[in-house]
């Protein structure tokens, strides 16, 4: 198989006791790792999340961790509609 990965950052309004106009900066990094199988393709989905201080991302210590798996199937004659 094979593999990416990608580093976001995204910038969201604390709210709260914050107040207004205050917002929170966090750095996401996605990895998806991809794998080859009879019937289609097998996803594997990291998505952790870090803090943001003083412009720099905490990566030694990610804030959430979520993983999906998600399979890609190729359509067979029975599942085609409409063609």
């Amino acid at each position: 198989g094979f593999g990416t990965s990608e580093l976001l950052r995204v910038t969201s309004p604390a709210g709260g006791l914050m107040g207004k106009g205050v917002s929170l900066e966090r750095a996401i990094k996605v990895s998806r790792r991809y794998r080859p199988t009879a019937d289609g393709i097998d996803v594997l989905e990291i998505v952790k999340t870090y803090r943001v201080m003083d412009g720099v991302a905490g990566t030694e210590m990610p804030t959430s961790l979520t993983k999906s798996r998600l399979k890609l199937q190729r359509p067979t004659d029975q599942t085609r509609v409409g063609l």
